[in-house]
């Protein structure tokens, strides 16, 4: 996992992770959780317009995942 904003990698159980972020954030949808290898940022742009939260904001609650897994 890298800390800046636009290297950012998931790393993990990415499974357990969106499960836990639909639990906190209902809204959320499979699609709107979809992780494609090396696509991070994609997941980023799509849970920021969804959750009406910035890029930093989104980075934050998905480094927070990754520590709670």
């Amino acid at each position: 996992m890298q800390n800046n904003a636009h290297g950012f990698r998931i790393s993990g159980n990415w499974n357990q992770q969106s499960k836990n972020l639909k639990t906190e954030f209902p809204k959320l949808t499979d699609e709107d959780l979809k992780l494609e290898t090396g696509r991070e940022d994609q997941l980023i742009n799509r849970l920021s317009s969804k959750l009406q939260k910035g890029r930093l904001e989104v980075i934050s609650i998905l480094k927070k995942g990754q520590i709670e897994n």
